[in-house]
């Protein structure tokens, strides 16, 4: 191959690498939302130790990761709420969840 060929499959190779690794750093693998009695549970899948969340502007919780998932119960509100989860302690790469309204009785 000529150099600068060459060149150009390192480069292209080194950017792909790279986006591989940036690609998902939440460490998040699936999300699953589910109505339980009073409390709306999240299922987090991860790879993780600890999962981090908050809901809406309030403090960042944490909860252990048990074989993979990590359980949050969020109880019923009227309105609707967001939940952002992340793997990290500053929720950096969050994902956010929005928890829909639960009409009263």
């Amino acid at each position: 191959m000529k150099r600068t060929t060459m060149k150009k499959v390192v480069g292209l190779g080194a950017i792909v690498f790279a986006g591989m690794l940036l690609a998902d750093r939440s460490h998040i693998k699936k999300i699953k939302v589910s109505t339980d009695g009073n409390y709306n549970e999240i299922n987090v899948r991860t790879s993780r130790k600890r999962i981090y969340y908050r809901i809406g502007n309030g403090v960042i919780k944490s909860v252990k990761v048990k074989n993979g998932v990590a359980t949050i119960e969020i109880p019923h509100a009227s309105t609707n709420r967001t939940v952002q989860l992340s793997a990290h302690r500053d929720l950096d790469d969050s994902k956010q969840v929005i928890i829909p309204a639960t009409n009263a009785l």
